[in-house]
């Protein structure tokens, strides 16, 4: 499973998930599945569910995607000049989500690097708070 690109660089703090190119961050909602209605736009998602299990789709508008409760994915805006527009619903009266990013700062660094077959300094870049994509 390859990350994808993320718009979170310090050269990209004006783009967002829906900039051409450019990913939601990796996530995994608990107690919920997630339900994606793409409105406008084309898209690339993964979804993850552990034992090295994923499935990658494409999509397109009008296209909806459902993600299991507990399964990570991303969704990555395939287009080179279009904007990604997408609706998130939820089926639970609560959501709560963790960012994959911050759970593995988060996770003792040496165990991140030797598992995931990364450098130190890769695992030590990895932000420990939550990335907002709306504030």
């Amino acid at each position: 499973l390859n990350p994808p690109p993320t718009c979170n660089h310090p050269n990209n703090r004006k783009q967002t998930p829906t900039t051409p190119y450019c990913s939601d961050l990796t996530n995994t909602p608990f107690q919920a599945e997630e339900w994606l209605y793409f409105h406008k736009g084309t898209a690339q998602a993964t979804v993850f569910v552990g034992g090295g299990n994923s499935r990658t789709i494409d999509l397109v508008a009008g296209d909806v995607a459902i993600f299991p409760d507990n399964a990570g994915h991303y969704v990555l805006n395939t287009s080179p000049t279009e904007e990604l527009v997408w609706i998130e619903l939820y089926k639970s009266d609560r959501v709560a989500d963790i960012s994959l990013t911050q759970w593995l700062a988060l996770t003792p660094p040496d165990i991140v690097a030797s598992t995931l077959k990364i450098s130190r300094e890769v695992v030590d870049k990895l932000k420990k708070e939550k990335q907002l994509l709306l504030k």
